[in-house]
């Protein structure tokens, strides 16, 4: 019976990838088939009637000529464009049905009667005829009762990206975009509004990803990008953002918004080959600025002074860098970061072919994508992905669509080897390039040359890093492991080190759709989706050496010259024994399948006044996957690519391993609208999920909706009077709707064990040997289920003056509850070697308000009469969001400050504020900083002062002795005294400034950050300019000043930010702006002292197009030429930092700079 069903299943596997064949051959096969046909047709019917000349004009409602407007004779298929004047000339008969259509025009149909006709096309009532997806099915915008948003896909055609998601930054109100860092195939992030998740890393706070009406889920069920990311602009049809309870159709993982996406099927029309081709040259918009090795050198002898200062002692005053040896630096300028950075030039194709007839319809794309690095020279990505789909009318009342893509990614990459812990950047950073190649200090070489020990021959070599005037570095290969003495970012390209990623994949979607010819406006839809990915990464790891200077700690040495003294030292420890210590080599392959079956029922029809619709749907999917990898350690220096020479494999169950997933759902669905006389708007859904990731029981979750909307503009009362001649429509709408979230692992009410090869103690003649053992990964609680949204949303959609300036404003207010988190407890025992597991316990609130304004107009020029108007338009978003955490982590009474960092605690209200230290202004340049030893005495006897008065005596930040605080310090206002938890109180300023819970700090500015997108547009003849303008304020904006520089034998002295050169010094710049870093309490807190102006307004993208004219092209047989010039993340108008020393869009802490991107581009269609 096993075989049986094994036998079968294969079977059904080979007939699926058939039909999958079967269907790319008759889609891809279609242009040619159907020009065939429509010649043959045409040839036979020549002689039935005799065809005329029609010539016309097509204006518009001012009576000016439309340029490139489509006139389509719908019984042949064929059809022209209008000239420059207006003006077409085809062949027809008497009697024969034309369609007009223009952009932005309402599209007229009209029947032949004359050979001389002119056709006068109206402005499209902004969108409000617009169909958009609404989810199983579609709805007009003026019908709509939920915050749903239609993406405009003109608008982000010509943006670049690996993936259309930076695209997508500022085009929707209410969709948030993480850009890309702009890597080689790294892509970007969103979310909708404010999920509410006390995981914050949870994949589960990103919306659901529905592409065709089926859901992106990866084989744990949970939302998946990876289809989405392989979209090409091309392939779209549509793209819908759900925002409210609309998206409770999707009942599960909807809380956090839905976009849906419907690809191209084609279009009824003579066959279209359009290619697109763009070129990216990008380069960083700035580097952070740092101090060149001269500037490094005065900044060292500065710390060694002021530290010794502190110390009371001379122990650094050998190791100062001579007048010679600094006059020397003014000449040294090795630029790590210059030499690894280049501007890169990327490029895109896309090649597509539509057309059709009314019984078939068809489209084919193709799509690459290559992107160079600018950082080294081995990173690369190439994407390469083709998309093809159709819609077959089989026979009366009887359609088939079908839709199959794949794709196939290669990104090469670094893989960091040596790790430096910390920088001036912060903690460690996961890159372990940029960062330090950015603060390299200038006197060390990348590399120098060498007399070759075994050669007797001069090579050149990488050079070790070393941490500056006072210490030299001896460890050995065996003992150094990692860290500055073995980092040498080019020594590592060099070295073969390289990390390989490729990515492959189909996506299938196949659909039935009959009309029941007996039931009038009863129609069902079958639907079956199949997608398949696998994933390969390699990294390898490899051996390297590096030359070390090992005398710069002597007097007059502490630059490279021809007395520093070389040795060597190499990373991974070639020669040793100790694995541990080499280089490893992976292998990982991971594969998912996922599979979706959907039914559906569908009901519409119009009764008089009344419109009804129905729509029930049984959805059912599964997803499976598995995951391996084998970990080697100690590759052979002739390291070929395969295991055999990899090394020896490790048997760490975390890193050799075979992983199994599986996860299900099935849904029902059922929604119901109603509408009455275009005025009143009803629709209500239900959806109930079934999710294998919670125990039988509590299987299921159930998802209702309610919405409503009237039509003011509609009513009799309002079109009779005055109000009608300003408005042109007005709606009111509400929708109350419950989603949810099976936001948790797998088998999470299972009690699991993770299983290690040598994680066990054997016994009887093993005795005391690892063996195999268990672990439990946690405690089981089978109680747990669904988390649960209700969403409320307010609307309102207006239009006036002839639609011109369109308004739509929402309030949404939503409340979850059941949200699964851990909740501590003190009396949970640490003796059971596990956690307590989540349960569901957490309510949270969100709300928020969204203002969007769209104005449309032209404007009558007679300057070049040709051209026609000047049409434009601005568009402008704006939203505000607050949040609370109603129930979480029991609350306890403390500092402000400390409350306002404690999200998950119940009473949580957010965007809260930023504390901070407020300095105290009364020394003797009001600045806070203590420059003198009356500035100190002043301050101290400010603090004696509060001390005596509250019974205590007074500290700084545990400095309990004026004689320990030194010029160079910031001096802090004391806000508050002890607290007692017991009675709830906070006493008075006592003399103690503290840091503990943020005892001593005030309010410096409200976290919330204010923010307007204006999109603007203008059209004029064959010219078009579009450019979206960002305006932004409010929030914490500082210095980067959360940097220390340790002055000992473990930390290298790095090129600080350059504003730090006007760091305080008692000797050579008292005067100096910025406190020193020598000393506590200044550099790494967070204070007023550090603030900065937080507007900031700039031009986020720019497009300029121009197309070649009508008339030439169509001697060539070219529908449309267009040439374009895109710029991404451009120009700021105000940045607020010293000297400049950042832009505003990277932070000290980037990981990788933000790249601004200028694209050459041609769109050809014929």
């Amino acid at each position: 019976m096993n075989y049986k069903l094994k036998e079968m299943k294969t079977n059904l596997r080979l007939n699926v990838l058939k039909t999958l064949c079967a269907f790319s051959l008759i889609f891809f096969c279609m242009p040619l088939t159907f020009q065939v046909h429509a010649s043959e047709k045409s040839e036979a019917l020549k002689n039935v009637e005799q065809d005329i000349t029609v010539q016309g004009k097509v204006i518009d409602e001012n009576e000016e000529p439309i340029i490139g407007a489509s006139i389509l004779v719908v019984r042949t298929n064929g059809g022209t464009i209008t000239d420059l004047d207006g003006n077409f000339r085809l062949s027809a008969r008497t009697g024969d049905e034309l369609r007009v259509s223009y952009v932005g025009y309402e599209t007229q149909q009209l029947r032949v009667t004359s050979s001389n006709i002119t056709i006068q096309l109206q402005l499209s009532s902004e969108t409000l005829d617009e169909v958009v997806v609404v989810g199983y099915g579609t709805q007009r915008v003026k019908d709509l009762t939920g915050a749903a948003t239609n993406v405009n896909l003109n608008e982000i055609a010509e943006l670049p990206g690996t993936s259309i998601i930076d695209a997508l930054a500022g085009q929707v109100i209410g969709l948030s975009v993480t850009q890309s860092s702009g890597r080689p195939g790294a892509t970007g992030s969103f979310r909708v509004r404010q999920p509410m998740s006390f995981d914050g890393s949870s994949s589960f706070n990103q919306p659901l990803i529905v592409i065709d009406d089926v859901v992106q889920v990866d084989e744990n069920g949970e939302p998946s990008m990876t289809a989405f990311n392989m979209l090409n602009h091309s392939d779209i049809e549509s793209m819908t953002v759900l925002k409210d309870a609309s998206a409770a159709i999707y009942g599960s993982r909807a809380s956090a918004g839905v976009i849906l996406v419907t690809t191209k099927r084609g279009s009824v029309g003579t066959p279209k080959i359009s290619y697109s081709a763009k070129l990216d040259f990008a380069d960083a918009i700035s580097h952070i600025k740092t101090m060149n090795a001269y500037e490094t050198g005065v900044f060292t002898n500065r710390m060694f002074r002021q530290a010794d200062m502190i110390n009371g002692n001379t122990n650094n005053a050998a190791f100062l860098y001579s007048d010679s040896e600094l006059n020397a630096m003014k000449s040294l300028n090795h630029n790590w970061l210059d030499e690894a950075w280049n501007s890169s030039l990327s490029q895109r194709h896309s090649l597509t072919v539509d057309g059709g007839t009314d019984k078939v319809t068809y489209f084919a794309g193709m799509n690459y994508q290559n992107q160079e690095t600018n950082l080294g020279s081995v990173q690369d990505y190439d994407k390469w992905t083709f998309r093809t789909g159709g819609d077959m009318k089989v026979m009366a009342g009887l359609k088939l669509s079908a839709s199959v893509s794949g794709f196939n990614t290669k990104r090469t990459g670094n893989n960091p080897q040596a790790k430096i812990s910390a920088g001036p950047w912060g903690s460690q950073s996961p890159s372990q390039d940029y960062p330090m190649l950015r603060h390299m200090p200038g006197y060390i070489p990348i590399e120098v040359e060498l007399l070759d020990p075994t050669t007797n021959q001069m090579k050149n070599y990488y050079t070790s890093p070393w941490v500056g005037p006072r210490y030299v570095n001896t460890s050995t290969d065996a003992n150094v492991g990692s860290g500055f003495p073995v980092w040498n970012f080019f020594a590592n390209e060099a070295s073969n080190s390289r990390s390989f990623h490729e990515q492959n994949g189909f996506n299938a979607n196949f659909s039935l759709t009959y009309e029941v010819p007996f039931i009038k406006g009863l129609s069902m839809r079958g639907t079956y989706a199949v997608s398949h990915t696998n994933t390969f990464n390699n990294n390898v790891g490899a051996y390297y050496q590096l030359a070390r200077a090992g005398n710069t700690d002597k007097e007059g040495m502490h630059l490279i010259g021809d007395h520093t003294i070389w040795n060597f030292i190499n990373y991974g420890d070639p020669e040793g024994s100790d694995i541990s210590k080499k280089p490893t080599v992976s292998y990982a392959k991971s594969t998912v399948k996922s599979e979706q079956i959907n039914f559906m029922l569908m009901y519409n029809r119009t009764f008089g006044k009344h419109d009804v619709s129905a729509t029930g749907v049984v959805e059912r999917g599964e997803a499976l996957g598995h995951d391996e990898q084998q970990l080697y350690r100690g590759p052979g220096r002739s390291y070929n690519g395969v295991s055999a020479t990899a090394g020896t494999l490790s048997t760490n169950a975390e890193e050799t391993y075979f992983r199994r997933y599986e996860s299900g759902s099935l849904s029902y669905v059922g929604r119901a609208n109603y509408k009455y006389d275009n005025r009143y708007l009803l629709q209500f859904v239900v959806r109930a999920d079934a999710s294998t990731k919670f125990a039988p029981e509590n299987y299921w979750g159930t998802f209702p909706t309610a919405s409503a909307g009237w039509v003011v503009s509609e009513e009799n009362f309002f079109k009779n009077s005055k109000m009608s001649d300003f408005f042109d429509f007005l709606k009111f709408r509400y929708s109350l709707g419950k989603t949810g979230k099976d936001n948790v692992a797998a088998w999470s009410w299972l009690q699991l064990y993770k299983i290690n090869p040598t994680g066990g103690l054997g016994f009887g003649t093993i005795g005391g040997q690892p063996t195999l053992g268990a672990n439990t990964s946690g405690t089981a609680n089978r109680d747990i289920k669904w988390d649960t949204s209700i969403k409320h949303n307010i609307g309102l959609d207006l239009n006036v003056l002839s639609s011109r300036l369109a308004i739509t404003t929402d309030y949404y207010y939503d409340k979850t509850k059941d949200l699964i988190m851990f909740i501590a407890d003190d009396e949970e025992p640490i003796y059971i070697g596990a956690k307590l597991p989540p349960i569901n316990y957490g309510e949270k609130d969100a709300w928020g308000w969204e203002f969007s304004l769209r104005w449309n107009d032209q404007i009558r020029q007679s300057l070049l009469p040709s051209w026609g108007s000047i049409k434009y338009s601005v568009g402008v978003d704006y939203s505000i969001n607050w949040n609370k955490t109603v129930l979480g982590q029991q609350a306890t009474f403390d500092y402000p400050a400390e409350v306002n960092e404690k999200s998950s605690w119940t009473g949580y209200r957010g965007p809260d504020y930023q504390w901070g230290f407020k300095t105290w202004k009364q020394t003797s340049q009001g600045d806070g900083m203590l420059r003198t030893q009356a500035d100190i005495d002043k301050y101290w006897q400010y603090l004696t002062d509060l001390a005596t008065a509250a019974g205590t005596t007074p500290s700084y930040l545990g400095v309990t002795s004026k004689e320990k605080m030194y010029p160079g310090m910031l001096a802090y206002e004391d806000i508050a005294g002890d607290i007692d938890v017991e009675n709830r109180t906070i006493a008075g300023p006592n003399g103690v400034i503290s840091r503990d819970h943020g005892e001593d700090y005030a309010k410096l500015a409200s976290n919330r950050r204010h923010g307007i997108n204006t999109r603007l547009r203008a059209e004029w003849g064959n010219f078009s300019w579009s450019a979206m303008v960002s305006t932004a304020w409010g929030g914490y904006y500082a210095l980067d000043n959360d940097v220390r520089q340790a002055i000992n034998n473990n930390t290298l002295i790095w090129s600080q930010f350059s504003y730090v050169n006007d760091m305080f010094d008692q000797e050579e710049n008292p005067n100096g702006k910025y406190p020193s870093m020598a000393v506590a309490s200044a550099f790494g807190e967070r204070s007023d002292f550090w603030m900065v102006s937080s507007f900031r307004m700039y031009v986020r993208n720019m497009v300029f197009g121009y197309d070649l004219p009508k008339g030439l092209l169509q001697k060539i047989k070219v529908e449309r030429l267009q040439f374009n010039l895109t710029g991404n993340n451009l120009w700021d108008f105000y940045n607020p930092y010293p000297d400049k020393y950042r832009n505003m869009y990277d932070g000290g802490r980037t990981d990788y700079p933000t790249l601004r991107t200028w694209t050459l581009g041609v769109n050809l269609t014929f």
